[in-house]
C-alpha cells in the first residue's frame, strides 16, 4: 500500500508561493503588453479615421475649386470673377455645372465653410451638407505666381493658385489621431 501512495507528497509552502509570485509576474508581463497593444490599435483607428477624413473633404473641395468658372462669361460686360468669397476658413465660387457658360446663383454657385468641428458644402440656396467631420482646422490662402515665386493675392483678380490646408482630429479613445493635408489648387479658368 505504501508504495501505491509513492507519488503523494505533494508541494511545499515555499514551492507554492514561489510559483504563484512567477505566475503573477507572467500575468502582468501578459497584462503591460495587452494594454500597450490596445492603445496603438486605438491611435491607429484614430489616425485612419483622420487620414480618410480628410482625404475625402479635400479631394471634393480640391475638384471642383479646380474647376471654377467665371460667374458672367457669357455676360455683357463679362464678369470674370472666379471667388465670390475669399475668406481664411470660407471660399465661394462658381461651376458652369450645365455648360451655358454662366453661373447662376441658385444652383452653381458652391460654398465650402467651417461649421464647428466640420467642413459643410452648400450649392446654391440649397441646405448645408457635411463634407468632413472631426476638423480641427481650415486655413485657405489665396496666392499668384510673382517672378516664379508664390506670394499672397491682394484682389480676386490676381488669384491663380489657391492652398487649402485641412486639418483633422479624431478621439474615439485613446491617443488622438491628427491629419493635416495640405493642397495647391490651381485655377484651371483663369
Amino acid at each position: 500500500m505504501n508504495q501505491l501512495r509513492g507519488g503523494e507528497e505533494g508541494f511545499t509552502l515555499a514551492e507554492m508561493m514561489v510559483t504563484i509570485v512567477i505566475m503573477l509576474a507572467v500575468f502582468f508581463a501578459l497584462h503591460a503588453v495587452f494594454e500597450t497593444s490596445m492603445r496603438i490599435f486605438s491611435f491607429s483607428n484614430n489616425k485612419v479615421e483622420a487620414v480618410e477624413n480628410a482625404r475625402v473633404g479635400m479631394e471634393r473641395m480640391v475638384r471642383e475649386l479646380r474647376m471654377a468658372y467665371p460667374y458672367g462669361k457669357a455676360s455683357s460686360p463679362p464678369d470674370e470673377r472666379l471667388l465670390s468669397t475669399m475668406g481664411e476658413t470660407q471660399i465661394t465660387f462658381g461651376n458652369d455645372l450645365d455648360g451655358d457658360r454662366r453661373v447662376e446663383i441658385s444652383d452653381e454657385q458652391i460654398s465650402y465653410f467651417l461649421d464647428g468641428r466640420r467642413l459643410m458644402r452648400r450649392a446654391g440656396d440649397s441646405l448645408a451638407q457635411p463634407v468632413a467631420e472631426g476638423v480641427s482646422g481650415l486655413r485657405i490662402k489665396y496666392l499668384k505666381n510673382s517672378g516664379g515665386t508664390l506670394v499672397t493675392a491682394t484682389t480676386e483678380s490676381e488669384v491663380e493658385t489657391v492652398r487649402i490646408s485641412l486639418e483633422v482630429r479624431v478621439n474615439r479613445g485613446g491617443e488622438p489621431g491628427t491629419q493635416t493635408l495640405i493642397y495647391q489648387v490651381g485655377l484651371k479658368n483663369r
